[in-house]
């Protein structure tokens, strides 16, 4: 409210009919203000939480932003003082609260992007490219140094880039996009994609059918994929999409939820706008949330892991890897590039590849060929040298390899290779093989 003063008497002082309407000592009147606005008796009004809705003033052709705000809601009411139609008119917004994360939410209000960083860096790619679609009539032009400033805001999540290459990966070779509960298997973490929440990605990746479903249920969709969400609630939560009777524990865990309302003892969406498509999705999340191994909540479900057949090109963590070759798994003991298994005769290369930081770099010579270093140790003429080249009979090699160690601060899946067929190797200590 001082604000507002201050700025009403520094545009006085400038020779501009300027007032302040507020809840403080000498505001304005409420009620005449926006009309002597619109009558152009007054040059400006300087509003604090006033006229961010209910106000009906097309006349309005500039609009100032004066205050920092997170809600994407409230700059858009502030936005919407302007946006009644009069022949002729050009509205022109003035945002003065810039160069900080603050104005990322005006851009992603007016890109539609998701609450992620990298959702955002996404949109704005498309927006510079000119691939991003807006209604007929509309369009969002940012200066090339105002871009360079937004960019310096944005944090997207580290294997968020990651998290989309295998996206992509799996729908080429699917010929269908992943679920959560899929890309889960995989490794990654459905929360972490850098788009906000697992369906904002979805949609940012073009494969939403109707986008209306986060604009009407997204707080639901993203409410459920929440950590503290527990197993009783997930359940409770499947009911009221279905809606069949939850329990009385249901109940009281989203009795205090504005999302929901209780009416006996079923749970209501308070929203009644939800599209066909949200039983689905919310179908989906419950697949992944509640295959998670975290649910000590409800033990009487808790995640069992059966071991999938051995595939290639399929991802398997280093945990899955020990049990479908009967192995208990130690963390200290599957660390190695390389993990002998002599009563079995089997042999598993670990490789990390493309990693140009190691000393021994492995690396992909083309399509089927892989160059890999063995352990310094290791010998041409030794046991594991003897069956690397296939001279110790009736064993048999496995090869998985990764791009990175890690993704989202957790160790990264390997890709199941298949049996490898060696062709020609030289040194010793480390062996460079081929």
């Amino acid at each position: 409210m001082r604000h507002a003063d201050f700025m009403t008497q520094f545009f006085r002082d400038r020779g501009l009919g300027a007032v302040a309407a507020h809840s403080g000592p000498g505001s304005a009147p409420g009620t005449t203000s926006p009309e002597q606005l619109g009558k152009d008796q007054i040059d400006i009004l300087f509003a604090v939480d006033m006229f961010n809705e209910g106000i009906d003033v097309p006349e309005i052709g500039t609009v100032m932003m004066l205050r920092p705000t997170e809600s994407v809601i409230l700059w858009l009411q502030q936005l919407g003082r302007g946006l009644r139609r009069v022949d002729g008119k050009l509205l022109r917004v003035i945002d003065y609260i810039g160069n900080h994360r603050f104005f990322l939410t005006k851009l992603r209000a007016l890109l539609e992007a998701g609450p992620g960083d990298k959702s955002l860096s996404q949109k704005l790619d498309q927006a510079i490219a000119g691939t991003f679609q807006l209604p007929s009539g509309c369009d969002v032009t940012y200066d090339l140094k105002v871009i360079e400033t937004l960019r310096s805001q944005l944090r997207p999540k580290s294997g968020a880039e990651e998290m989309e290459t295998q996206y992509r990966d799996f729908r080429l070779r699917h010929g269908q996009r992943p679920t959560a509960a899929e890309m889960a298997r995989i490794g990654f973490d459905p929360r972490r994609t850098g788009h906000g929440g697992w369906f904002d990605f979805v949609r940012d990746m073009g494969d939403l059918p109707d986008e209306r479903v986060l604009i009407t249920q997204g707080l639901l969709l993203r409410e459920a994929e929440r950590p503290a969400i527990t197993a009783p609630a997930l359940r409770a939560l499947r009911t009221a999409i279905d809606g069949g009777e939850a329990t009385k524990e249901g109940l009281a865990l989203w009795a205090f939820n504005p999302l929901f309302r209780v009416d006996g003892k079923r749970l209501v969406l308070t929203r009644a706008d939800a599209t066909e498509q949200l039983p689905a999705l919310i179908a989906e999340l419950l697949e992944w949330r509640l295959a998670e191994p975290r649910e000590v909540d409800d033990p009487s479900r808790a995640f069992t892991h059966q071991a999938p057949e051995l595939a290639v090109w399929r991802s398997y963590s280093t945990p899955e890897i020990s049990t479908m070759f009967g192995e208990t798994y130690q963390q200290n003991l599957w660390k190695t590039g390389i993990k002998v298994m002599k009563a079995k005769k089997i042999m598993i290369f670990l490789a990390n590849v493309l990693d140009p930081t190691k000393p021994y770099p492995n690396t992909f010579l083309s399509a089927d060929r892989l160059k890999w270093f063995s352990q310094n140790q290791t010998k041409q003429a030794g046991q594991h040298g003897r069956v690397l080249s296939g001279k110790e009979p009736d064993w048999t090699i496995h090869l998985f390899v990764r791009r990175a160690c890690k993704i989202n601060g957790k160790a990264a899946p390997f890709l199941y290779c298949g049996q490898p067929r060696f062709e020609r190797w030289e040194g010793e200590e480390p062996i460079t093989l081929v």
